[in-house]
């Protein structure tokens, strides 16, 4: 599981398309991102938040620290601080 942050966010790094990142997530009712600003539950409303940072982002880079994951019921609680 901390491969799959890495790998996305390395993504994130080199403006990936928004459906490289979307093809990680299932849409269901358990999905929650939450970004400063933002809260997500569809890979849709993902994509577009993604889009619009793709417009407004210049520079993206990323240092990951604090990393927790927790099973859950049906896949993982995933949890870190991202300076970005």
């Amino acid at each position: 599981m901390a491969r799959f942050v890495y790998i996305w966010f390395t993504l994130f790094e080199h403006s990936a398309r928004p459906e490289s990142l979307t093809a990680y997530l299932a849409d269901s009712e358990q999905l929650s991102l939450v970004f400063p600003g933002s809260e997500m539950h569809t890979s849709e409303q993902f994509a577009d938040w993604y889009r619009e940072l793709l417009v407004n982002t210049t520079w993206n880079f990323h240092e990951l620290s604090g990393l927790t994951i927790q099973p859950a019921v049906s896949g993982f609680t995933v949890g870190f601080d991202v300076d970005w």
